[in-house]
């Protein structure tokens, strides 16, 4: 889940790269959106997550 509710104007976006599957990505826009995600990929025992947040 990401959940962007500091009032700067930000968006909190999450990159998830799995193991041996294609990637995907989670994008909360806007002050207080709330955005909830589960991704499942059967067989990977390992991923890679990035948060960011815009500019």
């Amino acid at each position: 889940m990401t959940d962007p509710t500091r009032v700067d104007g930000r968006d909190a976006i999450v990159e998830i790269w799995p193991e041996g599957h294609h990637w995907r990505l989670v994008d909360a826009r806007g002050m207080g959106t709330r955005t909830n995600f589960d991704f499942e990929f059967p067989g990977t025992k390992k991923a890679s997550v990035t948060l960011r947040l815009t500019k």
